[in-house]
């Protein structure tokens, strides 16, 4: 596990496949996912909407170079957008304001 400025990373993943398996395997779930839409075997929406009927509460947090998806994503239930390339300050901003 890594930590940066008190958030805890607690897993990882490559891909939208991937970040779904090691979701339903966390015995704790995490209060934040955060997902780039371009992921090789599932794009972000894929993956936030089957994270969403898993867990209609979960927090999902997209920070994606492919803008063209901001408004699809924030209508399905993402509760920010961050556009690519970003500093580390607009996240920890980001990540501030909504694990409150």
């Amino acid at each position: 596990m890594l930590e940066v400025k008190g958030y805890k990373i607690i897993e990882m993943a490559c891909n939208g496949i991937e970040a779904l398996k090691k979701y339903k395997s966390m015995e704790r779930k995490p209060d934040l996912i955060i997902l780039d839409h371009r992921m090789p075997g599932m794009n972000g929406i894929e993956v936030m909407v089957s994270l969403l009927s898993m867990n209609p509460k979960i927090k999902v947090l997209f920070a994606s170079a492919d803008n063209s998806v901001k408004d699809r994503a924030l209508g399905l239930g993402a509760i920010g957008f961050l556009n690519k390339p970003f500093g580390m300050d607009d996240l920890f901003t980001e990540l501030k304001e909504n694990l409150r």
